[in-house]
Parts: structure tokens; C-alpha cells; sequence
């Protein structure tokens, strides 16, 4: 699966390359980056990346209590700088940051990586009940766009109810299959604390879990549309959510730091679909992609700094 990832990834990026070349903006485009009221939307729209971050950490932090006995504000900081470290490394290496970062400061590593896939879980349907409403409210939308993202709307949510009515048996289940004894070394205790990471999508805490889920994604979407429309005036903002959509589909193949060319396709195609000309939807896509890493580098830049209070050294990836 990852060698084909990487030829898939090769092969887009050259393309890219080629179509690049053939198209390239003029100047006066790329201008369009760099004026008074561009830099003040790229200034609005950071900070609703940052708060985007905030709320996906305080989400977090609620998934481990009781697994990682660290106050808020240290919780919140380890959540951020490995948010830089999981858009630095290819391959999503970069998603075990998390699961090393509770190693370090004594918490337990198998409930964090259980929790690591309900959060993904949480995310994935959350984003799609966004896109699925978002095509609903569509400006002159057909019929057809409002059929399709009613149903993708209501499968969403109704497969996040299941996931949640169902997170409890799985986690008992999984935790008696640690039990058995051929995993009672070292794979049963591990499995039998990612069990508890799972059942965090339980009914309980599902209503939380899926509400800050859907905020972190409206902030992001916001941050989109707010850049987007000051570069490209009168573009629906359902525009926004697509864009967003499309750039996370494109990081469940991240071959090159920071999802580089993939997340530039993946953002033009969208903009493309909505009627966007070629070299504006280029320049768009490449300035959202600098302000998305500038802000996460930051945020996460701040993380490190706060963290060498607590001994952790500024060189130190995780």
C-alpha cells in the first residue's frame, strides 16, 4: 500500500509540475497575495487555524483524562507541536507523535492510540456531515446536490451513532481478546488499553466528541472561505468547505512533508469544479497552503517554547 502510495504521489506531483508550467500566473496574480486587505484576511484567517487547533487540543485532552495525568495548558502545547510533527514527516509516520508524547510524560500509551482512532473516526464523519449540509445550502443547487448531500448528511451522522452505540461492546470485546493466553506478554495489556481509548466515542461523550469535532472543521472551513474571497471575489462560500474536503481526502496520501503538490491539486481541483480560472485557483491554493503550515509552525513553535518549562528540550521531536 505505501509503495503504490508513492507512485500515485510521483506520478500527480509530475503531472502537476507539467500543467504548472504550461499555465503559469502572471504577476499580477501573484500580486494579488501580497495586498492591504489580502494580508489582513491571511491574518483573520490564521487565527482561525489556530483557534481550529485550540479546540481539536481541548477535545483531546478530554479523550485522555484519567490516561495522561498532565495539567491543561501542558496537554494543549503537547497536542500542538504534534500537530508540526505530523505534517513535517511523510508517510503520516508523524501520527505516532502523540502516542510517544504520552510515553514521555508517563501516561498510558495504549489508551492514547486507541483514542488516536476514535478521534480519526470522529473526524472523518464529522467533516462529511459538513460537506453533506454545506451541499444542501448550496445557492441554486439542483435537485440533485440537495438529494445527495441530504443523504450524505444523514449517513454520517446515523454511521457516528452506530460507531458510538456500538464503541463499548468493541471495547469490551477487544479487551477480552487481550485476555486470551497467547497475548498476555506484552500485545494483550497494550490491546487491553487501546480498548479504552475506543470506547471515547461511547454515548457519553459522544455529543462532545462530535461537536468539537464539528467546530474544529467549521473554524478551518471559515479560515478557507475567508482567505478564498478576498482573492477571488463573489465565490460562494460552500466553495470553502469543498476545498477543505478535497485537502483532507488528498493527506490520506501524504508521501512529502507537508502533503506538498498533493494538497495544491487537491485544492485547484476544487476550485476548478466551482468555476475558478486555472491560474487564480493555482495562486490560491499555494497561498492558503503557506498561511495553513505558517500558522501551524507558530502555534506549534509557541507549544515547544512552553513545553521547555517542563524539561522537554527545544530539539527534542517529541
Amino acid at each position: 500500500m505505501r509503495v503504490f502510495s508513492v507512485v500515485a504521489s510521483v506520478a500527480v506531483l509530475v503531472g502537476i509540475a507539467v500543467i504548472i508550467a504550461r499555465n503559469w500566473p502572471s504577476n499580477a496574480v501573484w500580486a494579488s497575495l501580497a495586498t492591504p486587505s489580502s494580508l489582513r484576511s491571511a491574518a483573520l484567517a490564521g487565527g482561525l487555524i489556530a483557534a481550529s487547533i485550540l479546540v481539536r487540543g481541548v477535545r483531546w485532552h478530554g479523550q485522555l483524562r484519567g490516561a495522561v495525568e498532565a495539567p491543561m495548558g501542558r496537554m494543549l502545547a503537547g497536542f500542538a507541536w504534534c500537530f508540526v510533527v505530523v505534517i513535517t514527516l511523510p508517510l503520516r509516520l508523524g501520527e505516532a507523535a502523540r502516542v510517544l508524547w504520552a510515553r514521555r510524560v508517563h501516561g498510558d500509551s495504549g489508551h492514547v492510540a486507541g483514542a488516536l482512532i476514535a478521534e480519526r473516526l470522529t473526524d472523518l464523519l464529522a467533516l462529511a456531515a459538513l460537506a453533506g449540509f454545506a451541499a444542501l445550502v448550496v445557492p441554486d443547487s439542483g435537485p440533485g446536490l440537495v438529494v445527495g448531500g441530504g443523504i450524505v448528511l444523514a449517513i454520517s451522522l446515523g454511521m457516528f451513532a452506530v460507531a458510538s452505540v456500538f464503541s463499548t461492546p468493541l471495547s469490551t470485546w477487544v479487551a477480552n481478546f487481550a485476555n486470551r493466553p497467547r497475548l498476555r506478554g506484552r500485545v494483550g495489556p497494550i490491546l487491553s488499553r487501546a480498548s479504552n481509548g475506543l470506547a471515547t466515542i461511547a454515548p457519553g461523550s459522544a455529543i462532545r466528541m462530535l461537536g468539537l469535532g464539528l467546530i474544529a472543521w467549521i473554524l478551518n472551513a471559515a479560515a478557507i472561505t475567508v482567505f478564498l474571497i478576498e482573492i477571488i471575489p463573489g465565490l460562494p462560500w460552500p466553495t470553502g468547505v469543498a476545498v477543505l474536503v478535497s485537502v483532507n481526502l488528498a493527506a490520506l496520501v501524504n508521501v512529502v512533508p507537508a502533503n506538498v503538490g498533493l494538497y495544491h491539486s487537491a485544492a485547484i481541483v476544487a476550485l476548478l469544479a466551482n468555476s475558478v480560472p486555472f491560474d487564480q485557483a493555482l495562486v490560491a491554493a499555494t497561498g492558503l497552503h503557506a498561511l495553513s503550515i505558517l500558522t501551524i509552525f507558530i502555534v506549534g513553535g509557541m507549544a515547544k517554547i512552553y513545553l521547555a518549562r517542563f524539561g522537554q528540550r527545544i530539539w527534542d521531536v517529541v
